[in-house]
């Protein structure tokens, strides 16, 4: 017997144990079964539910199947013991139940059955359920009748959704009765709603089942089938390619569902017609139409809706289709083309008149007048109105006289009458007829002659506002229905700056009772005053026949302004798409005129809208050059201020061949041509051209020499190429010219601001007497000279007053910056002798001679008289933006700021270890010291939770391990009983057998035969044998163990322990187990005995176990929360700050850290940091947790070190390098040290005030000496790899808005590391030991952590988003993702920054 007492620290692992359902491993069996009884072989059926109930004496599932096909047989007494079989094994199972049901059935009269299903095949349903319920007693149908019963019940009112959901849930029982699956099939194809449902079971049932195949082919034949049903069609032609009924039934019902829809999409049409909705009614016959070209009625209802329009001609064309499709109804639709044909030819006739085509139009209206009336008296009209143009005025008093004599109240026949005696001088005669008219309709009636209101609105255009008011009065009075009258007055008072009175003026012509002429000029001066919904609403009272083409124009004109009104509004809201969309809609639908869209696109513009007004005006060139050179000035402006230079250069020089140009015009585009040269200068200074712009300057000043905005745009190219020297002369000259020019006078104190020099940018404004200084540009420009002299309180009371100034001075609102969008090509210019910028040497030695004259070295001669400045875009920004922006730095360095935070960080990971939900809510409150330092104190509530450590999870946290190997072994060490038992039994079965043999043997042969003599030797020797066996064993092996692995040490650690036991004891050793089983009493003494010991040793050691398995409990749900205090200081070059980890952690170690990063050239600066940081991988890391086996506490680390980096940036590029070292400490963790580098670079392809977009890539490594990443006692909770590389390649944009900005990153890379193994706990060999000793015995299957390692894709993305409704509040959100492999990390924050005590005037 081995006395290995060690085995018994093994640790027992119980494999967890699960039950089948009854069906599940004996599938195959029930179908057979099944098969059998469908093929009523009722006894072969029971053969294979009696193979299951040999294997599983209580399948439930086999219990009912043989009690029901004994209730089929009618045995009574076997259908009643398989019930009682059921219900002592399932007293609740619904079978029971259904077996009682089925033993009730044998009972029924079969007439009552027959009966049931009797009535069910005459279709009487409700009479069948009530046999049926007659059969089973009660409403629930035995299993071989539920079928049947369903397939009944279907058929009563309301009963379909019970068969239904009863066939569903029977069809999916373990019943495997295919007769249920049919029938749930065949009910779902009863319904339209589950038909197609229906089909794809019967389809799948219909290869093995005829009755399947023949629902199948029903439900086909039931489906209101759609063009999407096809492909059930085509799966029975498959396997029925002859069945042509099932086909033909699918395309006949397709083509009577199209001419179905063809109907109603006309009927629909004709109602919406009537009900004069005529867009709905035109998408209603086109539709139609789209189904059937040929259907003659659509085509007729089309017509109509041209005619309702009064677009006649196409109603025309429409209305002589339909007739020409359907002679047989072309009677019905005869009056509308007659209609449609006069009207169009009316048309005609009357844009004739208005080209003052009068023969044309005569020859064209004259056959109109034998037409129907009263049709015929407006083609009379019309022919007496053009005879009266043509000076025959008898012919057409003979014609108005004609008109009345048929109808005398006709009152166009009237007036037309009043206007032709007129023309005579007959003015009694006019007066007395006019008289006549109904009071409301005298004032259409003109009562002199047309010239001499006609020469006194010409007198009136040509005097002064006085006596033109006179003039316009006077013919208003003498011609008060004459619109155009009316309209000279309107437009004169409105240009007196008094538009109520001038709206009153034009009142009365848009009244409905007033001729289209009167209304059109009201709209005329409606759109003169951009009132364009007034323009709409008149135009639309104008009907179409009325209208003149200049009358269509102004319709379509405010039509297109009521659709630029959506591109403004589309665009407004950020949808440039759909805005774009809406642009060339309405350049595609409207015949707008160059003039029109160079002022929508100079809308746009001021709308901020410039890259959407330059597409207007692409769209519009497209067209050609074929208008008025004039017109397309506005053209040029829009490309001047979306930054196209070269294209506004290249239209501006077309333009200026035109010989249509007229001298206003050429001196716009030359004034436009200056600013032009200013822009693109600037355009190509900004991209870093300065020779090319230094071209294009110096050709302009040699035509303008002095002009201030030439020479400040060549004094800003100066300035960027670094000479600043040069650049300061020009602006001095400039302020020669014109002291009062502050862009030259902020240009010099801008250089002298960048060199320093506040004294003499102080010297620059002293000419300003700042008490009575009232420009706010100048205020400004005080503000930063006081900034950067360091007085702060003097700057903010400049900027503040010049705040307020703005407000009062509202011609400064809306100034824009000028600088068009940059490029960067990079090209070097060819050099030449006389451009500062191609030769540097000559540049060197310019010398100024005096800082107020004209330096002899710019292109152009001065000339004696200054000329006339030209307007230039400004290259300010808002000046509100720049003081807000100033207040702003200045609040933000100098004021007391509150920050408050949210931010949620959830990493996956395992429960209660890896896995970390955090909140912080930090507060800070920060002032500012030191002119622009700050000073900071902030409280940070933290809350932690790692959830709660479970399942195997305990055994690799805290010293979980050893109390799970202890209680394993303890309660193993039970078992060991059965052994010791086994010995005894195997020595009582021996003694008896060789007992009973010796007696035997001791007989004759006549009482017991030689042959059973041998058969009880036999056995007593098989006896002998199994004692044997049984006393030999081994205890490694009856506890599991393995001695192969141990080493010698370990072996000697195992028998220092068995003889420490038995020392304890007295006990020399254990003794062997006796072998002398002649006397059986001796034996069991002396087993006892040696049982006894063995057993009181086993109690010690137990009792050992069982003291190191005591633990303080299961780890407690792994929480923690506090308050971590801090302060800090931030400079321009130094950051440093001191705290706690929060108070109420399981640990609080104390933190901080310096940050040195002074500059050491320009855009370069060296980072020097030295720091003491909490490791916040895990809950364990930064809080510490208690052990619960020991209730030690350890965790609680923090990263102590220091780096040196150095940072390049300048604006469009940057680089940055690092390294830095640092030792990882922690309560009861071991220590670590971890080196680490960086390297990356970036580029901003787009760089722009409000957007940015930033590209560039990062490499970084780090080593740790040691893998401290798990969660066992001595290990830190921090990810340490001991190689670890990562390459990514950071993408990250942003913009601002109005008063939101926005940023994006994403960085997608490759990442790698390995991780060395290492044991469970590096802290404690002790048990490190004792665990690798379980090992080696095979009680457990890990003592320590096995190497890893990992390659693979990894992402990290971010947005941020952070809005301002007032300068002094800021709030936001972030989004934080990285991801690599199983890791993820999601980051949630929200913050608010707001300023105490701004400086609000």
């Amino acid at each position: 017997m081995n006395k290995s007492m060690i085995a018994l620290f093994l640790a027992c692992y119980l494999a967890p144990g699960f039950a089948a359902d009854d069906t599940s491993s004996f599938t195959a069996l029930f179908e057979q079964a099944q098969f059998w009884q469908e093929k009523n072989r009722n006894d072969l059926a029971k053969d294979a539910l009696q193979r299951i109930l040999n294997a599983d004496p209580q399948n439930k599932e086999a219990i009912y199947r043989m009690g029901m096909i004994a209730a089929r047989e009618g045995d009574e007494e076997a259908t009643q013991q398989w019930t009682n079989l059921l219900a002592q094994i399932a007293p609740a199972d619904p079978r029971v139940k259904q077996l009682g049901a089925a033993k009730a059935v044998q009972a029924v009269d079969p007439a009552t059955l027959a009966e049931a299903r009797r009535l069910s095949s005459q279709g009487q349903y409700d009479a069948a359920i009530k046999r049926y319920q007659e059969v089973f007693g009660g409403v629930t149908p035995t299993l071989e009748l539920s079928a049947e019963y369903y397939l009944t019940l279907a058929g009563t009112k309301g009963g379909i959704a019970e068969a239904k959901a009863q066939l569903n849930k029977l069809s999916q029982g373990a019943s495997l009765n295919s007769s249920l699956r049919q029938a749930y099939a065949q009910v779902l194809s009863y319904d339209e709603n589950t038909r197609r449902q229906g089909i794809e079971l019967l389809s799948a049932m219909a290869a093995t089942s005829p009755q399947s195949d023949s629902h199948w082919r029903q439900a086909l034949l039931w489906l209101d089938a759609s063009a999407s049903d096809k492909k059930y069609y085509d799966q029975y032609m498959s396997v029925h390619p002859n069945d042509l009924e099932v086909i033909n039934y699918f395309q006949s019902t397709l083509q009577r569902k199209k001419n179905n829809a063809v109907t109603n999409n006309r009927s629909r049409g004709y109602q919406a017609l009537n009900a004069n909705k005529l867009k709905d009614a035109e998408r209603l016959f086109k539709a139609a139409v789209a189904e059937n070209a040929k259907d003659a009625d659509a085509v007729a209802g089309l017509g109509l809706i041209r005619l309702k329009q009064q677009q006649f001609d196409e109603a025309k064309s429409y209305l002589a289709k339909a007739m020409a499709l359907s002679p047989a109804k072309s009677k019905q639709w005869t009056e509308a083309y007659q209609s449609a044909d006069f009207y169009a030819q009316m048309t005609q006739a009357r844009r004739l008149m208005e080209q003052e085509q009068y023969e044309r139009a005569l020859n064209q209206v004259l056959p109109l007048t034998t037409t129907k009336t009263p049709r015929s008296f407006e083609a009379q009209i019309l022919a007496a109105q053009l005879e009266h143009k043509q000076g025959k005025a008898e012919q057409a008093l003979q014609r108005y006289n004609a008109v009345l004599q048929k109808d005398p109240s006709h009152l166009d026949a009237k007036l037309g009458l009043i206007a032709v005696l007129q023309s005579q001088g007959r003015w009694s005669d006019a007066e007395r007829l006019a008289a006549l008219l109904p009071e409301k309709d005298r004032n259409r009636v003109a009562y002199v002659s047309q010239a001499e209101v006609n020469k006194l609105r010409a007198d009136a255009a040509n005097t002064n506002d006085l006596l033109a008011e006179i003039s316009l009065r006077r013919a208003m009075k003498l011609a008060p229905a004459d619109p155009w009258v009316r309209l000279d007055l309107a437009r004169l008072i409105a240009r007196q700056g008094d538009d109520i009175r001038a709206r009153t003026i034009v009142e009365p012509l848009q009244a409905a009772s007033q001729s289209a002429e009167s209304r059109y000029a009201a709209a005329m001066f409606a759109s003169e005053q951009k009132r364009w919904l007034d323009v709409d609403r008149i135009m639309s009272s104008i009907p179409q026949s009325q209208r003149t083409p200049a009358m269509n124009a102004l319709a379509a004109q405010s039509a297109a302004r009521s659709k630029f009104s959506a591109v403004i509004q589309r665009a407004s809201v950020g949808d440039q798409a759909g805005a774009r969309q809406l642009l060339i809609d309405l350049h595609q639908s409207s015949a707008l005129g160059a003039k029109v869209v160079g002022e929508l696109a100079n809308e746009l513009v001021q709308a901020n809208q410039t890259e959407l007004a330059y597409q207007l005006v692409e769209l519009d060139l497209m067209q050609g050059l074929d208008e008025k050179a004039g017109d397309y000035i506005g053209h040029i402006s829009v490309m001047n201020e979306s930054g196209r230079s070269r294209q506004a250069r290249e239209l501006m020089t077309e333009l200026m061949l035109r010989p249509d140009l007229t001298e206003e015009n050429r001196r716009s585009l030359m004034g436009l041509q200056l600013g032009l040269a200013v822009r693109e200068a600037d355009q190509l200074r900004n991209s870093g051209q300065l020779a090319l712009a230094y071209d294009l300057l110096a050709a302009r000043l040699r035509e303008a020499p002095e002009n201030e905005e030439l020479l400040l745009a060549m004094g800003r190219l100066y300035e960027s190429g670094n000479k600043t020297t040069e650049a300061d002369e020009i602006y001095n000259y400039v302020l020669k010219l014109n002291p009062a020019n502050q862009q030259a006078l902020s240009g010099a104190v801008n250089l002298a601001l960048a060199q320093n020099d506040t004294d003499k940018a102080a010297q620059l404004l002293s000419r300003i007497d700042w008490n009575s200084a009232a420009d706010p540009e100048l205020l400004v420009m005080a503000a930063r000279v006081s900034q950067a002299k360091g007085d702060d309180n003097e700057a903010a009371a400049l900027l503040l007053k010049a705040r307020k100034l703005a407000y009062q001075d509202a011609s400064v609102w809306g100034s824009h910056t000028s600088s068009g969008a940059s490029a960067n090509p990079f090209r070097e210019p060819a050099e030449t002798a006389s451009n500062p910028f191609r030769d540097k040497r000559l540049s060197k030695k310019q010398k100024p001679a005096t800082t107020d004259i004209r330096p002899s070295w710019l292109p152009g001669q001065a000339i004696s008289e200054s000329q006339d400045s030209l307007t230039a875009a400004s290259t300010s920004t808002d000046l509100f933006e720049q003081i807000d922006g100033m207040l702003l730095d200045l609040e933000q360095s100098t004021q007391t700021r509150v920050d408050a935070d949210v931010v949620l960080r959830v990493r996956e990971g395992s429960e209660g270890s890896s896995g970390l939900d955090s909140v912080e809510t930090p507060l800070v409150v920060s002032t500012g010291v030191l002119g622009n330092d700050r000073a900071e104190l902030s409280i940070t509530p933290t809350s932690l939770n790692s959830g709660s450590v479970s399942g195997q999870d305990v055994n690799l946290f805290g010293r979980g391990a050893v109390v799970n190997a202890a209680s394993g072994l303890s309660s193993r060490i039970n078992g060991l009983a059965e052994v010791l038992d086994n010995v005894e039994t195997s020595a009582l079965a021996y003694y008896q057998a060789q007992d009973t043999f010796n007696k035997a043997n001791a007989r004759p042969e006549t009482e017991v035969t030689l042959t059973e003599k041998q058969r009880l030797a036999t056995l007593a020797e098989t006896a002998r044998l199994n004692f044997i066996s049984a006393a030999d064993f081994n205890f490694y092996d009856a506890l599991g163990l393995t001695s192969q692995n141990l080493t010698g040490d370990q072996f000697a650690v195992i028998n220092n322990s068995i003889a420490s036991l038995l020392e304890a004891r007295g006990y020399s050793d254990l003794g062997l187990i006796p072998t002398d089983l002649n006397n059986m009493e001796t034996f069991r003494q002396e087993f006892a005995q040696l049982r006894g010991r063995l057993e009181t040793i086993l109690g010690d050691a137990q009792g050992a176990l069982n003291t190191l398995a005591v633990s303080t409990g299961d780890p407690e749900t792994q929480r923690q929360t506090g308050v971590a205090l801090a302060v800090g200081y931030q400079g321009d070059w130094i950051d440093a700050d001191v705290g706690t980890t929060p108070l109420g952690f399981e640990k609080t170690n104390v933190v901080g850290g310096v940050k040195l990063q002074p500059e050491v050239t320009k855009n370069t600066r060296v980072v020097l940091q030295g720091e003491r940081r909490p490791v916040k991988d895990s809950l364990l890391a930064y809080a510490g947790t208690v052990d619960h086996v020991t209730g030690e506490t350890w965790g609680a680390v923090t990263k102590n070190g220091g780096g040196v980096g150095l940072n390049f940036d300048n604006g469009k590029t940057g680089a940055y390098g690092s390294v830095a070292e640092h030792r990882y400490e922690g309560d009861n963790v071991e220590s670590n040290r971890a080196l680490s580098m960086e390297v990356g670079g970036y580029f901003r392809p787009a760089l722009s005030m409000s957007e940015q977009l930033q590209l560039g890539v990062h490499v970084g490594y780090s080593s740790f000496d040691k893998n401290l990443s798990k969660f066992t006692f001595g290990h830190g909770g921090y990810f340490s790899p001991q190689d670890y590389v990562s390459v990514a390649f950071p993408v990250n944009y942003s913009f601002e808005m109005k008063d939101a900005r926005f940023s994006v990153l994403l960085a997608p890379g490759f990442q790698s590391y390995s991780e060395d193994g290492n044991s469970l706990f590096p802290t404690d060999t002790a048990a490190q030991a004792a665990l690798d000793l379980f090992y080696a015995l095979g009680a457990i299957q890990q003592a320590g952590y096995a190497p890893s390692s990992k390659s693979g894709f990894g992402l990290s993305f971010g947005a941020t988003g952070e809005y301002m409704p007032d300068p002094y509040l800021r709030v936001g959100g972030q989004l934080g993702f990285d991801s690599f492999g199983d890791y993820n990390e999601t980051t949630f924050r929200l913050y608010m920054k707001y300023l105490i005590g701004g400086f609000n005037d």
